[in-house]
């Protein structure tokens, strides 16, 4: 779609709708500063209470990605990024939003609850070909996902047959993540530290059976204010150090030991 697209169904949605978010974004190859600023005024303007806002990136087969390997599409230099990013959220937060996720800027009030339960590890149920669901079940501590098939075919001819969440797993073609305590602590601390709450090391630690020892990374980080240890066992990442949260979050998975 055009811009103009995108802001007349901003607006049409709007005249019906108070709460309203929209994605943005940065970082594709000739975007200038004074682009980035020019989308960013106008997603204020009209008034929607959540912004989701993402660097470019080229995942697996997808178009872009395919296109970036035949030198079509270029991705942006990384120092550029961050100073894309920064400008963002400094304008963003001066318009009032709250910086609440690495990517996502609220209004007071409109915190996204749908995004703070994946965050948080909420349980959610999917229903439908391709869907997926994630729940507390006896025998999983660490929480069971599980997806549907994608094809209608075999969703249309299984589903109705099962009467219960152990029969449908055994249907053919559903798909179970079986994780162990490792597994839940990356994705504990890769969401986690992605957020203002940041990442519960002591209850990850009871949970998972492993001890919290920070590195002299860590440490370090600690000590020159890139990340807050506070006394109750809550870790996070300075605002400041968000756009490099990958880079600090694989080191503080390497803190939990046996």
């Amino acid at each position: 779609h055009s811009g103009r697209a995108a802001e007349r169904a901003v607006e049409t949605a709007a005249s019906v709708i108070s709460n309203i978010n929209v994605d943005l974004i940065f970082g594709w190859a000739n975007q200038c500063l004074s682009k980035l600023d020019t989308d960013l005024r106008k997603a204020h303007r009209l008034g929607v209470s959540h912004i989701s806002f993402y660097n470019l990136t080229f995942e697996g087969n997808t178009v872009f990605a395919r296109r970036q390997k035949r030198g079509i599409l270029r991705q942006m230099d990384e120092e550029l990024e961050e100073r894309f990013y920064n400008y963002a959220c400094e304008l963003l937060t001066g318009f009032g939003f709250e910086h609440e996720e690495v990517s996502n800027f609220s209004k007071p009030g409109y915190s996204c609850k749908h995004n703070w339960l994946y965050w948080s590890e909420g349980q959610y149920l999917g229903f439908g070909p391709g869907a997926h669901s994630f729940i507390m079940a006896e025998g999983h501590p660490f929480g069971l996902r599980y997806s549907i098939p994608f094809k209608m075919k075999n969703y249309l001819s299984d589903f109705p047959k099962v009467s219960g969440l152990r029969e449908m797993l055994d249907v053919r073609g559903y798909l179970v993540e079986n994780r162990d305590g490792e597994d839940w602590i990356i994705e504990k601390v890769w969401a986690g530290l992605r957020t203002k709450r940041g990442v519960n090391t002591q209850d990850l630690s009871q949970r998972a059976k492993v001890r919290f020892s920070p590195t002299n990374l860590i440490n370090w980080g600690i000590d020159n204010g890139k990340l807050v240890l506070t006394s109750d066992g809550f870790l996070h990442l300075e605002k400041a150090e968000w756009f490099r949260e990958t880079y600090w979050a694989t080191e503080v998975t390497r803190c939990f030991t046996v």
